[in-house]
């Protein structure tokens, strides 16, 4: 337990006044350093305009007590550790005020530019946080649906969180999120449920830093993007958990970069569910190892780009749960990855912008795609193209299927390279058909797409070139499918300008 006010020297005691209760403490002056062990006996108010230090100590705290930062304000733990007290569960953790109306500080290692500008959470210089039921939450405590409020900046480099129920909460803000978390460790340790979470909010970076032993979710993205780079994410029920439940109107791109990360022993490294309209994903450079349900799960409309990808040990590589089409140059393709387990990909419902393209599988079943009598089973309708074979390498020897096709699926054209003896051409029968190419492209180097959305002379030039082509040209499918491809850009376009009727009727003949 806590003792009373004896926990602060007289000169620092001198700082504190009563704000309202004995056991709230306002810190009023512009610098204030605790450099001292302390049982502290109630919570901290850190006022606009003041920085509080905590460098060299550890400040322990009792149950449902904490550090408010107010705008303005900051905390800077270097060197020191904020935990619990003896025979208390836990405390209450930070919570730092934010302003939706202003951008965060441009700079968490100075105090914030005004006093109505986000308040500052800087831990470094390893320090530790234990023991709270939110380390960090970017709201005001005492009014904590008030949106005004939301917003807070947290920069964490070389820190250590073990034991908080969750790490950090950052809640819905729309200017560029600069809160970052670099070289971090993120132990459940008895009690961790959360490593971080994340709600309509964007920009946020983790970077070099280590999710461990959470009981649900490591990093937590629900209808916000972020970076996340050259992190581990070891032993949790879900490494890395993007949620999408409505379509996006911010302007920020939307768009997730998941990218040199090392997934071991999860139950789902990356599972991402977006039941209506999804983000744009990208999956590059990851080490996946012993997934116990998959490796990556995705489900509902989305734009992805997986690739670079090393995939072992798992049951499932990859799920693709009625992906669909989404953008109007939306790819999605599963390219360029390895896979060692039981299925590599495991296509169900509707994914009609899927291509996988030069993937190397060492698996029982390289290639699943099935449907149901509801939802027929699809991918798009050419993997690869006449100019470009799809260059997978399937297993070889041939344990079980290469493709294996379900029940109520589309049939769709399967090109291989037929220079290539072994491994190249699928042999397992299916509602599929195989065509054998000689002259091609490169379809393993990085794909070519539009920059830019479409305009209608993309779409009046598509036309000529299709029409100057005989009925059997081997360039007529790939043409008529990027035709499709233009006509869905122009139709996003013009259904956001609000002109669609019009413009449809015009241009689309």
């Amino acid at each position: 337990m806590c003792i009373q006010h004896s926990f602060l020297s007289s000169a620092t005691q001198d700082t504190l006044t009563g704000f309202g209760k004995e056991d709230l403490y306002f810190i009023d002056e512009p610098q204030v350093i605790l450099d001292q062990d302390m049982n502290v006996s109630g919570s901290i108010f850190i006022g606009s305009g003041v920085e509080v230090i905590v460098e060299n100590a550890t400040l322990r705290f009792g149950e449902g007590q904490g550090i408010f930062i107010s705008r303005g304000g900051k905390l800077h733990v270097s060197h020191g550790t904020l935990t619990k007290c003896d025979k208390t569960d836990n405390w209450l953790g930070i919570y730092v005020m934010g302003n939706k109306t202003k951008a965060q500080p441009s700079d968490p290692f100075s105090m914030p530019d005004e006093l109505n500008q986000a308040g500052i959470v800087l831990i470094n210089n390893s320090s530790r946080v234990e023991w709270a039921k939110n380390a960090i939450v970017t709201r005001n405590q005492n009014d904590p649906n008030n949106d005004y409020h939301w917003g807070g900046l947290v920069y964490c480099e070389n820190a250590t969180f073990e034991n908080n129920k969750r790490v950090a909460e950052f809640m819905k803000y729309d200017f560029p999120n600069k809160s970052k978390f670099i070289n971090c460790t993120f132990e459940a340790g008895n009690v961790g449920e959360y490593g971080v979470s994340i709600w309509r909010t964007n920009g946020i970076s983790f970077e070099d830093s280590r999710f461990n032993n959470m009981k649900k979710v490591g990093l937590l993205i629900h209808n916000a993007t972020a970076s996340v780079k050259k992190n581990d994410f070891i032993k949790n029920k879900i490494g890395v958990n993007i949620r999408t439940t409505h379509p996006f109107v911010d302007e920020n791109p939307n768009i997730h970069v998941i990218d040199n990360n090392y997934f071991e022993d999860n139950q789902f490294a990356i599972r991402a569910n977006t039941p209506f309209i999804g983000n744009e994903f990208t999956i590059s450079n990851n080490e996946f190892f012993s997934s116990s349900t998959a490796s990556i799960y995705l489900r509902g409309p989305s734009q992805f780009n997986v690739i670079d990808n090393s995939i072992s040990g798992e049951f499932v590589g990859i799920y693709n749960g009625q992906t669909g089409a989404m953008e109007w140059n939306g790819q999605n393709q599963i390219r360029r990855n390895s896979f060692s387990s039981y299925y590599g990909i495991y296509a169900f419902g509707d994914n009609d912008r899927m291509q996988f393209l030069c993937n190397i599988f060492h698996t029982f079943i390289d290639f699943r795609l099935f449907g149901t009598t509801n939802m027929n089973g699809s991918i798009r309708e050419n993997q690869g193209a006449h100019d470009k074979p799809a260059k997978n390498c399937f297993s070889s020897p041939q344990i079980l299927a290469d493709i294996s096709i379900g029940s109520n699926t589309l049939s769709f054209n399967y090109f291989f390279d037929s220079n290539v003896e072994v491994c190249e051409e699928p042999i397992t029968p299916g509602n599929y058909t195989t065509t054998g190419v000689t002259f091609f492209f490169d379809a393993c180097a990085d794909s070519e797409g539009f920059n830019e959305p479409p305009t209608y002379s993309d779409y009046q030039a598509i036309k000529e070139q299709i029409s100057n082509l005989s009925p059997s040209s081997p360039q007529l499918p790939d043409l008529l499918e990027k035709k499709i491809q233009i006509i869905h850009g122009l139709l996003g376009t013009y259904f956001e300008s609000g002109d669609s009727v019009a413009v449809i009727n015009r241009h689309l003949e």
